[in-house]
Protein backbone atom coordinates (compact mmCIF):
# COMPACT_ATOMS: atom_id res chain seq x y z
CA UNK A 1 0.00 0.00 0.00
CA UNK A 2 1.20 3.44 -0.74
CA UNK A 3 1.14 6.45 1.51
CA UNK A 4 -1.87 7.99 -0.15
CA UNK A 5 -3.97 4.85 0.40
CA UNK A 6 -2.99 4.71 4.09
CA UNK A 7 -3.85 8.37 4.52
CA UNK A 8 -7.27 7.85 2.91
CA UNK A 9 -8.03 4.80 5.09
CA UNK A 10 -7.12 6.77 8.25
CA UNK A 11 -9.38 9.66 7.17
CA UNK A 12 -12.28 7.26 6.58
CA UNK A 13 -11.70 5.55 9.92
CA UNK A 14 -11.43 8.88 11.79
CA UNK A 15 -14.53 10.37 10.12
CA UNK A 16 -16.48 7.21 10.95
CA UNK A 17 -15.88 7.71 14.69
CA UNK A 18 -18.29 9.45 16.99
CA UNK A 19 -17.18 12.87 18.32
CA UNK A 20 -16.51 11.42 21.80
CA UNK A 21 -14.36 8.62 20.34
CA UNK A 22 -12.44 11.17 18.23
CA UNK A 23 -11.60 13.18 21.37
CA UNK A 24 -10.48 10.03 23.23
CA UNK A 25 -8.31 8.95 20.27
CA UNK A 26 -6.62 12.39 20.07
CA UNK A 27 -6.09 12.36 23.85
CA UNK A 28 -4.62 8.85 23.65
CA UNK A 29 -2.21 9.88 20.86
CA UNK A 30 -1.11 12.96 22.86
CA UNK A 31 -0.55 10.86 26.03
CA UNK A 32 1.38 8.26 24.02
CA UNK A 33 3.56 11.02 22.51
CA UNK A 34 4.22 12.49 25.97
CA UNK A 35 5.13 9.09 27.38
CA UNK A 36 7.48 8.49 24.45
CA UNK A 37 9.13 11.89 24.96
CA UNK A 38 9.51 11.25 28.71
CA UNK A 39 11.20 7.92 28.04
CA UNK A 40 13.47 9.21 25.28
CA UNK A 41 14.43 12.73 26.43
CA UNK A 42 16.48 12.87 29.70
CA UNK A 43 15.10 14.64 32.70
CA UNK A 44 15.59 18.41 32.41
CA UNK A 45 16.86 18.72 35.99
CA UNK A 46 19.44 15.98 35.36
CA UNK A 47 20.55 17.82 32.25
CA UNK A 48 20.81 21.04 34.24
CA UNK A 49 22.87 19.28 36.94
CA UNK A 50 25.25 18.00 34.28
CA UNK A 51 25.82 21.54 32.96
CA UNK A 52 26.26 22.97 36.48
CA UNK A 53 28.79 20.28 37.36
CA UNK A 54 30.65 20.86 34.12
CA UNK A 55 30.78 24.63 34.78
CA UNK A 56 32.14 24.04 38.31
CA UNK A 57 34.89 21.78 36.98
CA UNK A 58 35.69 24.34 34.28
CA UNK A 59 36.04 27.13 36.87
CA UNK A 60 38.32 24.95 39.05
CA UNK A 61 40.45 24.16 36.01
CA UNK A 62 40.69 27.88 35.09
CA UNK A 63 41.82 28.75 38.64
CA UNK A 64 44.40 25.96 38.62
CA UNK A 65 45.74 27.18 35.28
CA UNK A 66 45.98 30.77 36.55
CA UNK A 67 47.79 29.64 39.68
CA UNK A 68 50.15 27.47 37.62
CA UNK A 69 50.88 30.42 35.33
CA UNK A 70 51.75 32.61 38.36
CA UNK A 71 54.02 29.92 39.79
CA UNK A 72 55.76 29.40 36.46
CA UNK A 73 56.21 33.17 36.02
CA UNK A 74 57.66 33.50 39.54
CA UNK A 75 60.01 30.59 38.84
CA UNK A 76 61.16 32.16 35.57
CA UNK A 77 61.75 35.51 37.30
CA UNK A 78 63.83 33.82 40.01
CA UNK A 79 65.82 31.88 37.41
CA UNK A 80 66.46 35.16 35.58
CA UNK A 81 67.68 36.80 38.79
CA UNK A 82 69.89 33.80 39.51
CA UNK A 83 71.35 34.00 35.99
CA UNK A 84 72.15 37.68 36.51
CA UNK A 85 73.88 36.93 39.81
CA UNK A 86 75.78 34.03 38.27
CA UNK A 87 76.86 36.25 35.36
CA UNK A 88 78.04 38.91 37.79
CA UNK A 89 80.15 36.38 39.67
CA UNK A 90 81.21 34.37 36.61
CA UNK A 91 84.73 35.81 36.73
CA UNK A 92 84.94 35.90 40.50
CA UNK A 93 88.52 34.93 41.14
CA UNK A 94 89.13 32.87 44.21
CA UNK A 95 92.68 34.06 44.65
CA UNK A 96 95.55 32.01 45.99
CA UNK A 97 94.45 32.36 49.59
CA UNK A 98 91.11 31.42 51.06
CA UNK A 99 88.41 33.88 52.05
CA UNK A 100 89.22 33.78 55.73
CA UNK A 101 92.95 34.33 55.17
CA UNK A 102 92.28 37.24 52.86
CA UNK A 103 89.86 38.93 55.28
CA UNK A 104 92.32 38.39 58.13
CA UNK A 105 94.98 40.23 56.09
CA UNK A 106 92.72 43.33 55.94
CA UNK A 107 92.79 44.02 59.67
CA UNK A 108 94.71 47.04 60.90
CA UNK A 109 96.40 47.82 64.23
CA UNK A 110 93.49 49.97 65.43
CA UNK A 111 91.13 46.94 65.19
CA UNK A 112 91.06 44.54 68.15
CA UNK A 113 89.17 41.42 69.25
CA UNK A 114 89.17 40.46 65.57
CA UNK A 115 87.45 37.10 64.90
CA UNK A 116 86.18 35.40 61.78
CA UNK A 117 83.40 32.81 62.09
CA UNK A 118 83.46 29.48 60.32
CA UNK A 119 82.88 29.55 56.60
CA UNK A 120 79.62 27.97 55.43
CA UNK A 121 79.22 26.79 51.85
CA UNK A 122 75.80 26.38 50.30
CA UNK A 123 74.91 25.35 46.77
CA UNK A 124 73.81 28.22 44.55
CA UNK A 125 72.51 26.87 41.26
CA UNK A 126 74.29 24.16 39.31
CA UNK A 127 77.70 25.74 38.87
CA UNK A 128 78.12 27.98 41.92
CA UNK A 129 78.48 27.90 45.69
CA UNK A 130 77.51 30.64 48.11
CA UNK A 131 80.17 31.19 50.77
CA UNK A 132 79.02 32.87 54.01
CA UNK A 133 80.98 33.89 57.09
CA UNK A 134 80.80 36.49 59.88
CA UNK A 135 83.47 38.96 60.93
CA UNK A 136 83.46 40.38 64.48
CA UNK A 137 85.79 43.08 65.72
CA UNK A 138 86.10 46.28 67.69
CA UNK A 139 87.54 49.45 66.20
CA UNK A 140 88.75 52.67 67.73
CA UNK A 141 87.06 54.88 65.12
CA UNK A 142 84.25 54.83 62.59
CA UNK A 143 86.76 55.71 59.87
CA UNK A 144 88.56 52.42 60.57
CA UNK A 145 85.30 50.52 60.16
CA UNK A 146 84.49 52.33 56.90
CA UNK A 147 87.99 51.71 55.48
CA UNK A 148 87.68 48.01 56.29
CA UNK A 149 84.28 47.81 54.56
CA UNK A 150 85.62 49.73 51.55
CA UNK A 151 88.57 47.30 51.21
CA UNK A 152 86.19 44.36 51.54
CA UNK A 153 83.80 45.63 48.87
CA UNK A 154 86.54 46.65 46.45
CA UNK A 155 88.05 43.15 46.51
CA UNK A 156 88.06 41.42 43.11
CA UNK A 157 86.26 38.45 44.68
CA UNK A 158 83.12 40.56 44.96
CA UNK A 159 81.98 40.14 48.49
CA UNK A 160 78.42 41.05 49.39
CA UNK A 161 77.68 42.39 52.84
CA UNK A 162 74.35 40.87 53.83
CA UNK A 163 74.32 42.05 57.44
CA UNK A 164 76.08 44.94 59.13
CA UNK A 165 75.83 45.93 62.77
CA UNK A 166 77.82 48.81 64.26
CA UNK A 167 77.31 49.69 67.90
CA UNK A 168 79.15 52.34 69.88
CA UNK A 169 80.33 51.21 73.29
CA UNK A 170 82.46 53.58 75.37
CA UNK A 171 85.53 54.54 73.30
CA UNK A 172 85.13 51.89 70.56
CA UNK A 173 82.75 50.52 67.97
CA UNK A 174 81.61 46.90 68.05
CA UNK A 175 81.15 45.61 64.49
CA UNK A 176 79.48 42.45 63.15
CA UNK A 177 79.55 41.89 59.38
CA UNK A 178 78.03 38.92 57.57
CA UNK A 179 79.77 38.44 54.23
CA UNK A 180 78.62 36.41 51.23
CA UNK A 181 80.45 35.54 48.07
CA UNK A 182 79.38 33.50 45.08
CA UNK A 183 82.07 31.41 43.42
CA UNK A 184 82.25 28.75 40.74
CA UNK A 185 82.34 25.18 41.94
CA UNK A 186 85.60 23.33 41.45
CA UNK A 187 85.60 21.69 38.00
CA UNK A 188 82.78 23.88 36.59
Amino acid sequence: MNKLAIKDNLKKYFSGLKPRERKLLILMVVVACLMFLKAVVPNISELNNIFVSQNERLEKAKKAIEQSERIVQKYLNLKEKQALIEKKFEKNEGGKEGHLSYVDSLKTPDMFDFAIGAQQDKEFGRDFNQVTFKINFKASSLATVMNFIKKLENEKRRYLISELSIKKAYQSFTVVIEVNSIEKKQGS
